[in-house]
């Protein structure tokens, strides 16, 4: 597939008022299955449309390579396990400091293990990665300075 048919997909979908950052986006996403795994930060205003293109050009990949997450904490993050080559899509920027860094490790290290407070007994979990990360957000701000450095920050119109 060439640039300009991918481009004339997206454009199908809708997306032509951000043609570019879903071109990103795609491309990213497609990359979950290399070895060096690329993510991206999606700023904009509240209500300028960057769930809905985030969701739209991820309806272009399979459902089971998909995570979508609204709002996680660091032991419910840890419980998903393996999210290598998957697409972890956390909408509107969460502000768990620990969440934060559970994924910076993940990122950089490809694996990132704690341990967890679960009922009666501690038990330990290793979160396996790296997934690429999709993260959406109003306030830049949000985003770690040590996450915007591993990913592409693009705004929306």
């Amino acid at each position: 597939m060439q640039i300009s048919e991918l481009k004339n997909d997206l454009s199908a979908l809708g997306l032509s008022d951000n043609l570019n950052q879903a071109t990103l986006l795609y491309l990213c996403c497609t990359a979950r299955k290399m070895k060096r795994k690329m993510s991206v930060l999606i700023e904009g205003n509240s209500g300028y449309g960057k769930s809905h293109l985030v969701t739209e050009v991820l309806k272009l990949f399979p459902r089971e390579d998909r995570i979508n997450i609204s709002t996680i904490t660091q032991a419910g993050l840890m419980r998903l396990g393996n999210v290598e080559q998957k697409i972890l899509f956390v909408l509107e920027k969460y502000n768990n400091s620990e969440v934060a860094l559970v994924l910076r490790e993940v990122m950089s290290d490809g694996k990132a293990t704690r341990l967890i407070y679960s009922g009666r007994s501690i038990e330990r979990f290793t979160l396996v990665g790296p997934p690429t990360l999709v993260e959406t957000t109003i306030t830049s701000g949000k985003f770690s300075h040590e996450n915007r450095s591993r990913s592409y920050a693009v705004g929306i119109n």
